[in-house]
């Protein structure tokens, strides 16, 4: 499961834009941002696919959007699900019976 999340992750970087010149940019993103654009994008949704919340961004959003993914699950306030090796990533809010049973 880690791993296949892992790969997923890996895939989602190789196909992410490369920057080829060396042009210096500010992005103003944090984990604590993308932590409640994802937050907010499941309740409007009632769930976020990874790879739409990524697609397109720099490098550097996609690992700060991953990491805010992680700290979410680790705080468990959303689940993560994939059906298959490479599908997509679907991140869902945790219920209140879903917490009150864990």
């Amino acid at each position: 499961a880690l791993f296949d999340l892992i790969t997923a992750f890996r895939d989602v970087l190789t196909n992410a834009p490369r920057v080829t010149t060396h042009e210096v940019e500010f992005l103003n993103v944090s984990p604590e941002t993308k932590q409640r654009e994802i937050m907010d994008r499941i309740v409007r949704a009632g769930k976020a696919d990874f790879f739409e919340l990524v697609l397109g961004h720099p490098r550097l959003v996609v690992v700060v959007t991953f990491i805010a993914m992680l700290e979410l699950v680790k705080n468990r306030k959303i689940r993560i699900r994939q059906t298959n090796q490479f599908g997509s990533i679907e991140l869902y809010a945790y219920t209140p019976d879903e917490i009150a049973n864990s």
